[in-house]
């Protein structure tokens, strides 16, 4: 059996390469990406963590939640701490 998600989570890091779940994507993948994950999950899921890393371009940020919202993920939560980055206290 395989083990599901507790929910999506997409990492964006400083050089703009996306993760999707566990698997990285170009850009023309992330649709493709999103609807496989919503097929795997029986489609519970309607939302989506996003952990950018503060250096990643805000366009594409935008493009992974158009990807998201066209799989019906319509609800987003955005970390702005990417693990194992330095300087991890918060403010």
């Amino acid at each position: 059996e395989k083990v599901q998600p507790s929910q999506i989570v997409v990492i964006v890091d400083e050089h703009d390469h996306v993760q999707i779940g566990s698997t990285q994507v170009g850009i023309l993948d992330m649709k493709g990406a999103f609807a496989q994950l919503q097929d795997a999950t029986d489609h519970r899921f309607k939302s989506v963590i996003i952990k950018a890393d503060p250096k990643a371009s805000y366009g594409l940020i935008l493009q992974v939640m158009d990807a998201a919202k066209s799989v019906d993920l319509t609800d987003f939560g955005l970390a702005n701490h990417v693990q194992g980055m330095p300087g991890g206290m918060s403010q």
